[in-house]
């Protein structure tokens, strides 16, 4: 199942990983689940091996605070992820 999220005015989607975690696919960047603390979740870059910094933390599927710039282009496969469903659908 794929569920799509707004964050911050943009289209996210969380899809289910084969290990049953979430990926979290926002402008074309792959994120998965690294930690939860009650309502908060901390996601990170899926390059993070690659150097990559970037964290997303969301609360109740709302993005608060994203840290870092990524240092990659985003994946031209895991892009289409946020535009599967129309914003006013």
């Amino acid at each position: 199942m794929i569920l799509f999220i707004y964050i911050a005015e943009e289209k996210a989607v969380l899809k289910p990983t084969f290990k049953g975690g979430l990926f979290l696919y926002l402008n074309g960047y792959r994120h998965t689940k690294h930690s939860v603390a009650g309502q908060k979740t901390r996601w990170r870059c899926t390059q993070f091996r690659q150097k990559c910094r970037v964290k997303l933390f969301t609360v109740d599927d709302e993005l608060i605070l994203q840290k870092g710039e990524h240092n990659h282009p985003p994946n031209k496969k895991d892009s289409y992820f946020p535009h599967a469903c129309p914003k006013d659908q």
